[in-house]
């Protein structure tokens, strides 16, 4: 957290610890951010994107990308100012919506992606299903989520209450997860 004061390691020491710390110090980093560097913001903004430039099946794996995720959203919640909080959850999004193309050997494509987070949201590991179901309402994946929703529709659960307001907060008018450029006529 120091390093961030820092001119040479600040940027560096931001993007490691909004990527790479557990969300709670994430949120601090943003707080130290907006209090004591906020025209370096930009600058962190566009390290952060260029460190997400490409995502392996070894990051899904792993849970990083969940990790990222987590950040991402409980910076977005947090009380630093506005430039402090949603840069993190944008720059997510866009580069959930470039997973579309492959990017090279590893690298996940947005099927595979999409049908990976469906089956994590399924599992009985209730840190991979909370990950899997963070990660399909940033990414504004209505179908995956109606399809949980779906199958849980008779269930009565912690569960499948979280699936169900997670479904409503992805297909609210003004949801920030709603999928953009899937309508042929915006193209």
């Amino acid at each position: 957290m120091d390093a961030l004061k820092d001119e040479v390691l600040g940027v560096d020491a931001a993007v490691a610890l909004l990527l790479g710390a557990d969300a709670a110090t994430a949120v601090r980093a943003a707080a130290t951010l907006a209090r004591y560097a906020p025209a370096g913001i930009e600058e962190v903004a566009g390290v952060y994107r260029e460190s997400l430039d490409f995502w392996s099946h070894e990051d899904l794996e792993r849970g990083r990308i969940f990790r990222w995720v987590e950040n991402a959203l409980a910076i977005s919640r947090a009380p630093p100012p506005e430039d402090a909080r949603g840069f993190a959850r944008v720059a997510l999004q866009s580069q959930l919506d470039e997973l579309s193309y492959d990017n090279g050997a590893h690298s996940l494509t947005r099927p595979f992606f999409r049908h990976r987070l469906f089956g994590l949201a399924r599992s009985q590991d209730p840190a991979a299903r909370r990950g899997a179901l963070q990660t399909l309402l940033l990414a504004g994946e209505q179908g995956v989520l109606l399809a949980l929703r779906e199958e849980l529709a008779n269930e009565r659960s912690d569960w499948a209450n979280e699936v169900r307001r997670v479904y409503r907060e992805v297909t609210s008018p003004a949801s920030p997860y709603e999928r953009r450029g899937d309508d042929p006529e915006e193209r």
